[in-house]
């Protein structure tokens, strides 16, 4: 079983394994008794019941769209307790109504939706990834988005980077992304970082993140990523696109191949390379909807596959990939 964030704190490890457990519950209530009683504050509420913002996934999936806690196990089955929300505040009039279409989706509900208002979700770049993908994040209710990008707003970007306008021109992409996101939402706590992602300070960018989302145009920085959130054990939504093809892969440390294992070398650099804008805006629509779904367990991650879109064809491919027991990442993870 593994644990991530603050119940792997509770826990004082991040990975436990527990023998003849038949269901889910069986096997909390044997990994309660390993851990003891920081892990079980963190599990259970006063009332004695799993608290409704603890999220368990049987090889993927959310318990709650199977059999709850009397989902049966088999051996080899992967248990996570997932993702690092907490707290479990209570939805507002004005949030139960906005959110009201979305908490119809079977499996979200009021539940998925405190859990989104208590995630905190870092996108790194506001470029043509990063813009779709943060407008629908804050749209959904994200609780806590932190917008990472150093760069200035240039004409050219303006056939992609939607929350760029014309007379944006010159300002920071941060200032300008703030400003729209929170006219439309002013629920959603938005904060950002004019700072270009080192390795001296990924670490600090990266804390009480829940997920990343790769909103970046070049490898070097998404390999720097990628290696930081799986040594931080923080899943990674990776994007990328060039002209009318895009790629998507959610990279879940510990449980499906890391970027590294997907692309073990740099492609070849292009100081510039042709997008249509649209291309980004399907890529990055789909990255806010995977970084939904590991939030609120609903749906299936796109963990060990990469699905490549094509819109000459508009056509969607996946295929399967697996995890390089030699990588030089997340080997041992």
């Amino acid at each position: 079983m593994k644990l991530f964030a603050n119940f792997r704190e509770a826990a004082g490890r991040d990975q436990v394994s527990v023998a003849s457990a038949k269901t889910v519950g069986t096997l909390l209530n044997a990994l309660v008794k390993t851990c003891g009683g920081g892990l079980a504050k963190q599990l259970y509420g006063a009332n004695g019941k799993l608290r409704d913002t603890v999220h368990l996934l049987v090889n993927g999936q959310g318990i709650n769209l199977l059999e709850g806690l009397d989902t049966r196990l088999k051996e080899g089955d992967v248990i996570a307790i997932f993702p690092p929300v907490s707290g479990g505040q209570s939805l507002t009039p004005d949030e139960l109504e906005r959110y009201s279409r979305q908490i119809l989706i079977h499996g979200l509900g009021e539940t998925g939706q405190r859990k989104l208002k208590n995630s905190h979700v870092l996108v790194a770049g506001l470029g043509g990834l990063g813009c779709p993908a943060s407008t629908y994040l804050v749209a959904a209710g994200i609780g806590h988005l932190t917008i990472l990008d150093e760069q200035r707003v240039e004409l050219s970007n303006l056939n992609r980077q939607t929350l760029h306008w014309h007379l944006d021109v010159g300002r920071s992409k941060a200032g300008s992304a703030i400003e729209k996101l929170y006219a439309m939402n002013p629920n959603v706590k938005i904060d950002s970082r004019l700072e270009k992602i080192t390795r001296e300070n990924i670490a600090g960018l990266l804390k009480n993140a829940d997920v990343v989302v790769d909103g970046m145009d070049n490898y070097p920085t998404r390999f720097l990523l990628n290696e930081a959130c799986v040594h931080k054990r923080i899943p990674f939504v990776h994007g990328a696109v060039e002209g009318l093809v895009g790629q998507l892969a959610t990279i879940m440390p510990g449980k499906g191949p890391c970027l590294r294992c997907i692309i073990p070398k740099e492609p070849p650099r292009k100081p510039i390379f042709p997008v249509l804008g649209a291309t980004p805006g399907v890529i990055g629509c789909l990255q806010a909807m995977e970084t939904i779904k590991l939030i609120t367990g609903v749906g299936k991650p796109l963990v060990g596959q990469m699905l490549f879109f094509n819109g000459e064809d508009m056509t969607f491919d996946s295929i399967k990939i697996k995890r390089d027991p030699k990588c030089p990442v997340c080997k041992g993870v």
